[in-house]
């Protein structure tokens, strides 16, 4: 068969047709749609959680990135790929820094990458409210009022907030006690507050308590109390012996029925004007043993009184003040003692004490006023009196520095009896009186090479008499520029306050002057003998 060109070209040319009319359509490339724009947690808690769908319309290949701008908002995955939908699941963390009190907001950015092509990011804004779970309490501050024994009060707290809530609680104070240091809170808790007197000091104090919330394990903000009380703590009347075990102040008027014992680490207060009366137990003698601290400052216009409680008393009815610790003893008057203030061991301790402060003192009719047995301080001492005793006013033994500034010398007894070696006095502007017996000295140095190279100086002295022991064994004495009258204003300043009345201490039995000065004699040697061989 013969096909002609026409033909053959109208073939041709409708195969072309055929061929142009099945040519493919183009494909729209897939779109990306999100469940939300904006999620709202609500209450912002460790347990809170959200979700966010992303959903794949049309054909092709839709991946993304997805992140946070917020570090307290966490997300499930950082990228992923959809196939038809795909989830990311939203958590909170309430510990994150940037999670604040009240309103919240985060911003999610999602980049997606369509059919191999990065497309424009897609944001999404999560917000929710977040209270801090704490605790409350029923007040902020704590009043005990004034109290004379330990007393407790109870603190109210409730939980604020739905998370686990533990708590710890300090105190700033010692003597402010908590019954808890530490709980669990369900819905509400008390503290019992207790202040403790054994180790309250006296009068007005303050104190915080802290109690700070533990969210989940994580401290928040502290809540503070204010905490005051008023401690009575004087004490008066009746004392017994015994030794204490915290620290006490006295007042008023006090018997003393036995011997009280001061630790170390403990104080003994004596308030201005306390009247104390010691008990005369002649096989026992009462005294105030001083191995912690005493305060005992009177005032001018209150001097505080310690004397036998004989009307018509003795010297050594008691015993005196043992002073091993840190002494401070001033407008007091000292009577009726053995020895007003004895500084016993106080140079043999392994911890050093600090130096005495002894002023505007009246030391009346007792055996010895001050005895420095052990003493390696340098002391000054001033504005003190000296009356009625019946052998020294200062006996020195192992001490080696005494300034000594206007004294009232006026007891009939030796004034400074030094058994020592290397001891430096220096006495100014002090006075004296002429001794009835010679065995009495204003100041002597027992007359034994034992104790050797003292030296004493005074200055501007007055009714200086008599000295015993220097000029050998390298004991030296001067006496630089005497004072002509006596000096005015000098000694205790209340001596006016408690006459002396009649003389000696040791008269109460109806001896005569002659009697009591050989009893005063006898007492006299007997005391040189045991210090000789001690």
């Amino acid at each position: 068969m013969f096909i002609t060109v026409r033909k053959l070209l109208l073939m041709v040319g409708g195969f072309a047709l055929l061929l142009g009319s099945c040519k493919p359509k183009e494909v729209p490339p897939p779109t990306l749609t999100l469940s939300s724009q904006t999620i709202d947690l609500g209450g912002i808690t460790s347990t809170s959680t959200s979700s966010l769908t992303l959903t794949q319309s049309g054909a092709g290949t839709i991946s993304y990135t997805i992140s946070s701008d917020k570090s307290w908002l966490k997300v499930s995955k950082a990228s992923g790929t959809i196939a038809t939908t795909d989830m990311v699941s939203l958590s909170t963390t309430i510990v994150a820094t940037d999670l604040v009190e009240d309103d919240n907001t985060a911003t999610l950015t999602i980049i997606p990458t369509i059919n191999g092509a990065a497309s424009s990011p897609v944001r999404v804004t999560v917000k929710g409210t977040f209270k801090t779970t704490t605790i409350t309490v029923g007040s902020t501050s704590v009043d005990f009022g004034t109290i004379t024994a330990s007393r407790s009060v109870f603190l109210r707290m409730t939980k604020v907030g739905t998370e686990n809530l533990t708590y710890d609680v300090t105190s700033d104070k010692p003597w402010l006690l908590s019954d808890k240091i530490t709980g669990t809170f369900t819905a509400t808790d008390s503290l019992r507050l207790t202040a403790n007197t054994q180790t309250l000091p006296g009068g007005n104090q303050t104190a915080t308590l802290t109690i700070t919330p533990k969210a989940n394990g994580v401290a928040g903000r502290p809540i503070t109390v204010a905490v005051k009380v008023n401690y009575n703590d004087l004490i008066t009347g009746n004392i017994e012996k015994r030794t204490l075990t915290k620290n006490e102040t006295w007042g008023g008027n006090i018997n003393l029925n036995g011997t009280v014992i001061v630790p170390k680490g403990f104080t003994l207060t004596i308030r201005p004007g306390t009247k104390i009366r010691v008990k005369v137990v002649p096989a026992d003698k009462i005294g105030l043993e001083i191995n912690g601290r005493l305060i005992m400052n009177g005032d001018v216009s209150n001097i505080i009184e310690m004397s036998s409680v004989i009307t018509n008393s003795r010297n050594k009815d008691w015993d005196g003040i043992e002073a091993n610790g840190d002494v401070e003893i001033s407008y007091s008057l000292i009577r009726d003692a053995n020895y007003g203030v004895n500084f016993l061991f106080s140079g043999l301790l392994t911890t050093p004490i600090k130096a005495p402060v002894i002023h505007h003192c009246l030391f009346d009719n007792c055996f010895d006023a001050i005895y420095f047995l052990e003493s390696e301080f340098e002391t000054v001492l001033f504005n003190l009196t000296f009356r009625r005793l019946s052998f020294n006013s200062l006996v020195t033994t192992n001490i080696k520095k005494l300034t000594l500034n206007e004294i009232e010398f006026s007891s009939d007894g030796s004034d400074i009896g030094i058994y020592s070696n290397g001891l430096n006095i220096k006495i100014t502007n002090s006075n004296f009186v002429p001794k009835e017996y010679t065995f009495y000295k204003n100041v002597f140095v027992f007359n034994d090479a034992r104790y050797a190279n003292n030296k004493v100086e005074m200055v501007n002295c007055f009714g200086f008499s008599n000295v015993d022991g220097f000029g050998k064994f390298g004991n030296t004495f001067t006496n630089t520029t005497p004072a002509r009258t006596a000096n005015s204003g000098i000694g205790c300043g209340f001596v006016n306050k408690y006459p002396a009345g009649r003389i000696g201490a040791d008269e109460s039995k109806g001896a005569t002057e002659a009697e009591v000065m050989e009893h005063r004699r006898q007492d006299y040697l007997k005391a040189e003998k045991r210090r000789f061989n001690k």
